[in-house]
């Protein structure tokens, strides 16, 4: 080292470079950069470069754009989204979309999202006295799709990493707000959908992602969620949504269906249904649980849950509250292994809680407020193997009514049982079985006629256990179904041990036309 010289000092130099990319409309050449250099005494070096894609559509804006919603800007958007996606690769990019309403304009065909872009609102999208206020809204009013995602089969070619947060959608007569195909690791977050279409989200083959404050109000079909007719094996799910808002369609608020392949494990979190046609409708074979926890179903018009015969995985519907003033069931469960557990059933209306027609169903810790209908659970003719659990009724004439011919509920709770109507000619004898699942007192039993001729010979009811049916009610006259007669057994004469066959055996003995029911209280032994 020469006199005088020194050892170079450690040095970092940083510095940012902006070259816009020739394809901009008011930029030379272009990537946002940053650089750090770290220049050593030891003569090493270091080297570090961030490449930001991040953008703001005013920069594809004409200059004097607007922001009232009037001018067409769907080409300036659509140019935006493809410019980052060039850079990106896939590797993502964001658009930011200011403040104030966007045109997507009137065409069959709205805005094409690729892989990894994030498109972000800003303020928030209020929606007051029928019309848009505040935040960034995007206006739709061609009859195709507001957004598409066309992801593929093949080699699982799934378009990955495409968020959508902070802004509100108007339609007018489109098919759909979002229309996603093979979409996966997606995200949808405080989003607002208001306005005519026939769906709101309609999503095949997608899955691994998250709808968080989503509200969806006014397109037919709030949410289409559906596996394709594929040979390949699609695995379909791992999907939550947590405060999400499916209203006021004329269809369903969320449809959930599967075909051939398997759809797993989609959760709605503390989401709110109301006044659609149907809340939610779940359907399909390979369906392998939808879960409901804390939601709320309201008003809708044909029922608030309804599961499709074909489902063989029911749903686990925990801690939501149903209420309805109409003449419905809230939920009608005519599919399999159906989870019904610590569900409040409320409204002022002259419909029903559950009607149960599946097998394996499980109904437990529900209450049941306030529904003038005395029949707030119902075991349709098809339902086997299905448990009936501790339930609480307001309505003092609140019950479980059995017309199931196959003889397999069981019971593990006090229960109020009113059974399928019995034919009261004097040829036939009808039973009706039931499983215990503890030792049960059949505290009192009465007869009720639904139709009859009064002064005919009446019929009578003997009920035990399989081996032993010496325990009987009669009447030798019409009872009315305002005035009949509860007769209580003598404790030693009405006891059912554990897993023994409760048997009810109704036999008439009318020369005309006419049939009965009976009404049993069930209470479990070791609670009197």
């Amino acid at each position: 080292m020469a006199e005088g010289e020194e050892l170079m000092a450690d040095l970092r130099i940083a510095y940012t470079e902006e070259m816009v990319g020739s394809g901009h409309p008011t930029k030379s050449d272009t990537l946002n950069r940053l650089a750090l250099v770290e220049h050593n005494a030891d003569g090493t070096h270091k080297y570090l470069r961030n490449d930001t894609l991040d953008f703001d559509l005013r920069e594809w804006l004409p200059e004097g754009f607007v922001t009232d919603g009037t001018a067409d800007y769907s080409s300036q958007i659509q140019e935006a989204v493809d410019y980052i996606e060039s850079l990106a690769s896939g590797t993502g990019g964001v658009l930011q979309l200011p403040l104030g309403y966007w045109h997507l304009g009137e065409g069959a065909a709205g805005l094409t999202l690729p892989e990894g872009i994030t498109v972000r609102g800003q303020g928030r999208p209020e929606y007051v006295n029928g019309d848009m206020a505040g935040g960034t809204w995007l206006i739709y009013d061609g009859t195709g799709d507001c957004l598409k995602v066309d992801g593929e089969w093949s080699g699982f070619n799934a378009r990955r990493n495409i968020c959508l947060e902070g802004f509100g959608v108007k339609l007018t007569g489109a098919n759909s707000f979002l229309n996603a195909d093979f979409l996966t690791q997606f995200r949808l977050t405080d989003l607002n959908v208001r306005g005519s279409s026939t769906y709101g989200i309609y999503a095949l083959n997608s899955y691994n992602g998250l709808a968080s404050r989503v509200k969806i109000d006014g397109p037919d079909n709030a949410l289409y969620f559906s596996i394709k007719d594929s040979p390949n094996d699609v695995f379909s799910g791992q999907m939550l949504f947590e405060k999400c808002d499916f209203w006021n369609g004329t269809g369903k608020g969320i449809h959930i269906k599967t075909n051939v392949n398997v759809l797993a494990q989609m959760v709605f979190l503390a989401c709110h249904f109301k006044t659609n046609a149907y809340g939610a409708y779940i359907e399909g074979a390979n369906m392998h649980r939808v879960n409901f926890r804390g939601c709320h179903f309201e008003a809708n018009t044909t029922n608030d849950l309804y599961v499709h015969s074909d489902v063989t995985q029911g749903p686990i519907v925990d801690g939501c509250h149903f209420n309805n003033t109409g003449t419905v069931y809230m939920m009608n469960c005519q599919g399999d292994k159906a989870n019904i557990i610590g569900n409040e059933f409320a409204g002022t209306g002259t419909g029903w809680g559950i009607l149960n027609n599946g097998d394996d169903n499980y109904i437990a810790r529900n209450h049941f407020q306030g529904l003038a209908n005395s029949k707030q659970i119902v075991v349709d003719t098809d339902a086997t193997y299905s448990i009936i659990g501790k339930n609480t009724f307001s309505n003092s004439t609140g019950r479980v009514v059995d017309n199931s011919t196959a003889g397999t509920t069981s019971f593990e709770g006090e229960t109020i049982l009113e059974s399928k109507e019995f034919d009261l000619s004097a040829s036939v004898e009808t039973e009706v079985k039931f499983v215990a699942l503890r030792d049960y007192w059949i505290r009192d039993v009465s007869i009720l006629y639904v139709e009859g001729t009064s002064g005919d010979a009446g019929v009578a009811l003997q009920f035990g256990d399989s081996d032993s049916l010496t325990r009987y009610v009669s009447h030798t006259s019409d009872v009315s179904q305002s005035n009949y007669t509860v007769v209580t057994p003598t404790l030693a004469s009405a006891y059912i041990a554990r897993n023994r066959k409760l048997t009810f055996r109704c036999a008439g003995s009318k020369t005309g036309a006419g049939t009965a029911k009976f009404v049993a209280r069930l209470l479990p032994f070791a609670n009197i």
